[in-house]
């Protein structure tokens, strides 16, 4: 009977251990899996991840753009940008804001430029630096502007320059929102932008577990927020204001992929293939554009350039000044000089009538006969 229960527990506790295991196995690979896919539907995680951008006041951003168009007239217009940098307004009297930019454009012949630029804002001043500016085919860069390059220039701003900014910076709670705020916030809330979404898979951005998803534009719910959103402030919005928008998006065709943050629930990056027909008023081509957003609700701790010198606004604007009224006087005086030789040529004499009676006419005595 002993040995009955002897075996009895040790099979039990032999079945405690492969329990045990394997509940641990199972947590270890869940773990090793990741997390799961959402329970909520495409359209509810998408929608509450762009809401949740409204609000928010400190992140890193990166933006990029690459297109292949031609205008209205036919003629190539090829681009490659990227813009990126930390927003922190938190304390909108006290911004922190920086901008690294840099790309290149041209017609995919002889003209064509690059350039670079680094940019910083606090509340005392606005810094910048041109690290790179380069032009072909389209004449030369002034003097002036070459010798921005390569320094870091200060432009002190006023004491409460961000006061009255800082009054309509929406902020995360609602209850420090105002009215025309808040109805922007509701129509997000309610708003699918895209048409039958399709979740993909999980994947990170910067860091961060994403729920992955392809996406389609729905024209027609972007028209109705805009007009929406707009009368929420204050604005009017026409018919023939409404019927020009949804002319041209008729031209444009937008697919994309959404990722919303598996913990934050924040969209963290766009991407969208906007295919534009074009037409005679518009530009057909290809446009890939990529937004990312992370380290949101982080600090930015900005720290101003020391070897700064303060640029002379006043000089620039009046040099800037000077050259398009110089510009503007040539283009004057050919205008004028092309036009007397017309008038000249309009009143010289045609075969078979009297030089005397051009005169006299060009004296409005004698008519010609």
């Amino acid at each position: 009977m002993q040995s009955i229960d002897n075996n009895v527990r040790k099979r039990g506790l032999a079945l405690s251990v492969l329990v045990f295991g394997l509940g641990m196995v199972f947590v270890a690979g869940c773990q090793l899996m990741g997390p799961s896919a959402p329970s909520k539907s495409p359209e509810q995680v998408i929608r509450e991840g762009i809401s949740k951008l409204f609000g928010i006041t400190a992140y890193s951003y990166d933006v990029a753009l690459k297109g292949d168009l031609k205008d209205k007239t036919g003629s190539p217009v090829k681009f490659d940008l990227d813009m990126s940098g930390q927003v922190d307004v938190r304390d909108a009297k006290d911004p922190k804001f920086t901008l690294k930019l840099g790309g290149s454009v041209s017609d995919g012949g002889s003209m064509s430029g690059d350039g670079s630029l680094d940019l910083r804002l606090n509340k005392d001043a606005l810094y910048f630096n041109v690290l790179a500016l380069n032009v072909s085919g389209v004449g030369e860069i002034p003097p002036q502007v070459k010798a921005m390059t390569n320094k870091w220039w200060k432009i002190a701003l006023p004491a409460g320059a961000f006061d009255e900014v800082s009054k309509v910076v929406p902020q995360a709670e609602e209850s420090k929102m105002t009215p025309e705020q808040l109805k922007v916030k509701k129509l997000l809330d309610e708003t699918n932008f895209f048409v039958a979404p399709n979740y993909v898979d999980i994947k990170p951005v910067k860091g961060e577990n994403c729920y992955h998803y392809t996406v389609n534009l729905d024209k027609q719910a972007l028209l109705d927020f805009l007009k929406k959103s707009a009368e929420a402030q204050g604005q009017v919005v026409s018919d023939v204001d409404m019927a020009d928008a949804k002319t041209a998006l008729e031209k444009v065709d937008v697919t994309g992929e959404v990722y919303v943050g598996v913990n934050t629930g924040i969209l963290h990056q766009l991407t969208a293939v906007i295919k534009m027909a074009g037409g005679e008023d518009a530009s057909s081509g290809t446009v890939n554009f990529t937004l990312t957003l992370w380290d949101v609700g982080k600090a930015v701790i900005l720290n101003a350039p020391t070897d700064v010198t303060e640029f002379p606004l006043q000089e620039f604007m009046n040099g800037f000044m000077n050259a398009s009224g110089a510009a503007l006087s040539t283009e004057t005086a050919s205008t004028q000089a092309t036009s007397d030789s017309l008038g000249a040529t309009e009143n010289a004499p045609t075969q078979g009538s009297s030089q005397e009676a051009v005169r006299a006419d060009g004296g409005g005595n004698v008519p010609l006969q």
